[in-house]
């Protein structure tokens, strides 16, 4: 009987460790912070068909951006050990601002399954950010965006999102009211 239970136990501990490497959205991140401090790094993941990408992890620090990144690399380094089909590290993918012409503190967005391409990532921002992003900065690959109001009633033609792109900067009828981004790459 005691054989059986420790084979039994063997079987679960193994289909559990796979799982973790199949199925990299399945694992819990841990607990990260609110919006409470100034400096703010937020992770998604790539969306599957007509869906948003998810929020992987989010974390606010008073002191520093820096502060904020070494946060997300230790969760990133804590979620690579269970899965490693992901890439080694997020990367940064846009940079959004509270004013235009890139003014203000801004958040760091960061893609865990790397540099956009041609699907990129579809992304809403919270509360704060629907009413307050005013300008965007792509990295990454992170040519192009489709912006949508907060009604998600309206959406903005193909626009470029890197800083020397004209007009680029600024989010003209959307400043202060957007419910999506579609951000990708298009050369």
């Amino acid at each position: 009987m005691a054989e059986r239970l420790r084979r039994w136990a063997t079987v679960v501990a193994a289909t559990g460790a796979a799982l973790a490497l199949v199925a990299p959205g399945a694992q819990a991140a841990p607990e990260a912070s609110s919006d409470s401090g100034s400096y703010c790094v937020i992770v998604y993941g790539k969306a599957s068909e007509g869906q948003n990408s998810p929020e992987r992890f989010r974390h606010c620090s008073t002191s520093s951006i820096e502060d904020a990144r070494s946060q997300m690399r230790a969760w990133s380094a804590h979620t690579a050990t269970r899965n490693l089909l992901r890439p080694a590290e997020p990367a940064r993918i846009m940079l959004w601002y509270p004013d235009a012409n890139y003014g203000g503190k801004h958040t760091e967005i960061w893609g865990d399954d790397g540099p956009c391409d041609s699907a990129g990532y579809r992304l809403e921002p919270d509360d704060w950010w629907q009413k307050n992003l005013s300008s965007i900065w792509g990295d990454s690959n992170c040519t192009r965006a489709t912006l949508y109001n907060r009604a998600l009633t309206e959406r903005s033609n193909e626009r470029f999102i890197t800083p020397y792109a004209r007009g680029g900067t600024n989010l003209d009828q959307f400043n202060d009211n957007v419910g999506r981004i579609q951000a990708f790459h298009r050369s």
